[in-house]
């Protein structure tokens, strides 16, 4: 029996070297070490069958015949893994001295574009930057900028006014803001002139949405409140940041009214989509009114806690939208919402 033990150990190991598979390996084990008909197991099998001086020397040489085999099947299977590594490495080489392909840059969004160089013009410009609540209260978006209920300019801004049930809070005294200009007393109440502040940010209204017009759109509001501020201060400041920010544009005011400020500027540019020419955008006017502004109002200031008598102010508000629009020459705001990167690419 130990000479077969010697043949089967010989036949495997024989075997086990010549293979180049993991599957022929697999087949070699079952072959020799297979729990109910593998060669090695039959012999062994068989190994009570012998003389009780027998049983001792056979049974050893067989558990060294069978460790001999498992060793081998072991040292060949990590033997093909590493040369299958090795194939893999080699055709996945890769000459690192080639210059690779240079990936696709990306770039700011323009309405995020527009809003850094708004801040960073506004900075060269003494002003610092505020945020505030998108959810406001009335009283905050209304009233202390001189809009009390019955105001008719209430009217112009439908309000998404937000439901109050399970709270305290009573239906209408919360709202998505419709202007950053609800930031005026906010800063004034907590801090002293001279104020110079700019509140970027979103505003929510009801409205229908086209070319020119969008439920939610972004908004910049800056104003300034110091002793002996005019009417002239907020011209030449208007002047001066549109035409920063729009190269080469035309300025023209026109007197109007808004409840926060007395008296009331409208500005207006010569329309960068048409050139003045007349377009749907400017209306076939040729000018585009860009930009609400003016002194402000008495009331605002008092409902603030400042003295009317003392200090005075400009405030002025934008669509940051709308000027994302003339710089680019635009023909429609919701070109600026699209996901479509054939048209976010141009810019």
């Amino acid at each position: 029996m130990q000479e077969k033990l010697l043949n089967l150990k010989n036949e495997a190991l024989a075997q086990i070297m010549a293979v180049r598979d993991n599957n022929e390996l697999e087949k070699i084990r079952v072959e020799y070490l297979g729990k109910n008909s593998g060669k090695l197991t039959l012999v062994i099998k068989k190994i009570p069958e012998l003389e009780p001086d027998q049983k001792v020397i056979v049974g050893r040489f067989a558990n060294e015949v069978k460790k001999m085999i498992e060793d081998a099947l072991e040292r060949q299977k990590a033997l093909l893994q590493k040369e299958r590594e090795e194939n893999i490495a080699e055709a996945e080489w890769i000459d690192v001295t080639i210059p690779g392909i240079r990936p696709p840059e990306g770039h700011l969004h323009p309405l995020t574009q527009t809003l850094a160089d708004v801040i960073s013009l506004s900075r060269r410009l003494g002003f610092q930057i505020a945020a505030g609540p998108e959810i406001e209260t009335d009283n905050y978006n209304f009233e202390k900028v001189n809009m009390p209920p019955d105001s008719p300019s209430r009217d112009t801004q439908a309000s998404f006014y937000l439901d109050p049930r399970g709270s305290k809070v009573q239906p209408g005294e919360i709202l998505l803001r419709t202007h950053t200009s609800n930031m005026q007393s906010r800063v004034m109440e907590k801090s002293k002139p001279p104020l110079r502040v700019l509140v970027p940010g979103k505003c929510y209204r009801v409205d229908d949405v086209d070319a020119s017009h969008n439920i939610e759109f972004y908004q910049f509001e800056g104003f300034v409140v110091d002793r002996g501020i005019s009417l002239t201060d907020l011209l030449g400041t208007v002047d001066y940041f549109l035409k920063e920010l729009i190269p080469g544009t035309e300025v023209k005011f026109y007197a109007t009214h808004f409840d926060f400020t007395e008296p009331s500027v409208e500005a207006y540019i010569r329309c960068t989509i048409c050139g003045g020419k007349g377009c749907a955008y400017c209306k076939n006017q040729g000018w585009s009114e860009v930009l609400g502004s003016g002194m402000i109002h008495p009331h605002v200031l008092k409902f603030a806690g400042m003295d009317p008598h003392i200090y005075t102010g400009f405030a002025f508000g934008m669509g940051l939208t709308r000027l994302a629009i003339l710089r680019y020459q635009l023909d429609d705001i919701r070109l600026l919402h699209s996901l479509d990167m054939r048209v976010l690419e141009q810019f």
